[in-house]
């Protein structure tokens, strides 16, 4: 969100975000990714829960909902970033990862990211076919983030979701995820509190099986540590 708002604002184009109602502290105490967005000129448009996927399926038709209003000629993408326009984006990427193993002389890499929609992860796999791409699904269970990415395509073969001892819900505040977010941050790094923790705490548990040197692609989000750290604190966890 706060990345296209960005984008968005140097470019001089429109931002609509299309979501579900916040909630009223959200409303009050406006923080994080979602500040930073706004301060940038994003309109947020608030749908309520029960209308939201009837309005979200009319932008792929050709009147939308009138509460989007007219959209001819405008890009519509779909949460998550789930489309097969990534594609392009993503095998930039590859080919940067290609060219800083050969570069670090490292024979055998295996590249990890946490997947909400799984479409980095799943490009990623497509385009580094001589690699192995681990990551683990955020949102729901190995099966469904499976459904997601076959929307996409064939799953490849080099692709390899694990999954955490357990159970997270997504969005949720634990105190284990405050301990691989320090760690990193005592060495000078700054992880997102949303994607990475669970990432890192899955790969933890499968560290031993993991052959070669490991590559982390970070999935950004760090303009939301600032709300999310605020309710690691109102619960007292740190």
């Amino acid at each position: 969100m706060a990345s296209i708002a960005a984008l968005c604002k140097r470019k001089e184009w429109a931002f609509l975000y299309i979501t579900k109602k916040l909630s009223g502290t959200l409303h009050q105490n406006k923080s994080g990714n979602l500040k930073a967005a706004l301060d940038d000129g994003m309109e947020l448009l608030e749908i309520p829960h029960d209308d939201y996927r009837e309005v979200v399926e009319s932008l792929y038709a050709p009147a939308a909902d009138s509460r989007v209003g007219d959209h001819q000629g405008d890009l519509i993408l779909a949460q998550g970033g789930a489309d097969l326009g990534a594609k392009e984006g993503i095998a930039l990427l590859a080919e940067e990862i290609k060219c800083w193993q050969l570069e670090s002389d490292i024979e055998s890499l295996t590249v990890v990211t946490p997947s909400g929609t799984g479409t980095t992860a799943y490009f990623l796999a497509k385009s580094l076919p001589d690699m192995t791409i681990m990551t683990t699904p955020l949102i729901g269970t190995t099966e469904y983030l499976e459904e997601q990415m076959q929307y996409l395509g064939a799953l490849p073969d080099n692709l390899t979701i694990i999954e955490t001892d357990r159970q997270y819900r997504f969005g949720k505040t634990y105190p284990e995820y405050l301990i691989p977010y320090q760690m990193f941050l005592d060495q000078g790094i700054e992880m997102d509190l949303l994607y990475a923790p669970k990432m890192l705490i899955a790969l933890s548990e499968v560290m031993t099986k993991v052959d070669g040197e490991i590559l982390y692609v970070h999935s950004g989000g760090i303009k939301g540590n600032s709300s999310m750290l605020e309710r690691y604190r109102h619960k007292g966890m740190c």
